[in-house]
C-alpha cells in the first residue's frame, strides 16, 4: 500500500476498531481542522465498521486498510507519513509479538511519537505480563526515547463491564503500574 503525505500533522490509530481506537477517533473529530486522522485497519470490512460508527465525519477520516499486525512490512506501509501513532495492543499472551511488530514498524516508517494502549488485566509476576507489557514498553522506550507513552488502565472503557464477573468476590482489582521516569 502507498499513501500520500499530508500537509497537517498526521495522527493514526492502529487498530481503529478497538474500543480505544473508537475513543481516539471520537476525541479527534473536533480537531480535524488541525490534524489529518488516519484509521488503520486490517480490511475494507473493518473500515466500513468505522465509517458506520462515524457517518457524519467518515469522509474527513483517512483509512488505511492493508495492515495486518503480523506483517511488519504491512504496518510500516500503513504508518507512512504518520507523525504520531496510538498503538492499541492485542490482549492475549500469544499475540504480544504483534505489539513489538507495531513498534518496529512505526520506527521504520519514521513515526515521531507513539502511545501504547495496553490492557489492565495483568499481574507483574505472571509470565504473560512480560509478553503483553514489559517487552513492548521496553522496546518503545529504546526506539522512541522521550517520545513514547504507555496507558495501561482501561477502567474508563466500556468493555471493562464484561470483565466484572471475573473480579466479583475478590473485593479488589489489581492493575500493573510502573513509573518509567
Amino acid at each position: 500500500c502507498r499513501y500520500m503525505v499530508a500537509s497537517k500533522p498526521v495522527l493514526a490509530v492502529f487498530t481503529a476498531t478497538s474500543q480505544s481506537g473508537y475513543a481516539f477517533l471520537e476525541g479527534m473529530i473536533p480537531h480535524l481542522d488541525k490534524f489529518d486522522v488516519v484509521a488503520i485497519v486490517r480490511s475494507e470490512a473493518r473500515a466500513a465498521e468505522v465509517r458506520a460508527r462515524f457517518p457524519a465525519h467518515a469522509e474527513h477520516l483517512q483509512f488505511r486498510t492493508c495492515a495486518d499486525a503480523a506483517s511488519i512490512d504491512d504496518v510500516t506501509a500503513a504508518f507512512a507519513g504518520v507523525d504520531g501513532a496510538l498503538l492499541v495492543t492485542p490482549v492475549h499472551h500469544e499475540r504480544g509479538h504483534l505489539t513489538l511488530n507495531m513498534i518496529h514498524a512505526a520506527k521504520r516508517a519514521g513515526v515521531k511519537y507513539i502511545c501504547i494502549v495496553g490492557s489492565w488485566t495483568a499481574a507483574c509476576e505472571h509470565p504473560r505480563f512480560r509478553l503483553d507489557f514489559t517487552d513492548g514498553e521496553d522496546l518503545a522506550r529504546k526506539e522512541f526515547p522521550h517520545h513514547a507513552a504507555t496507558l495501561r488502565n482501561g477502567f474508563f472503557m466500556s468493555n471493562f463491564l464484561g470483565a466484572a464477573k471475573t473480579v466479583k468476590g475478590a473485593n479488589s482489582i489489581f492493575t500493573p503500574l510502573k513509573d518509567t521516569r
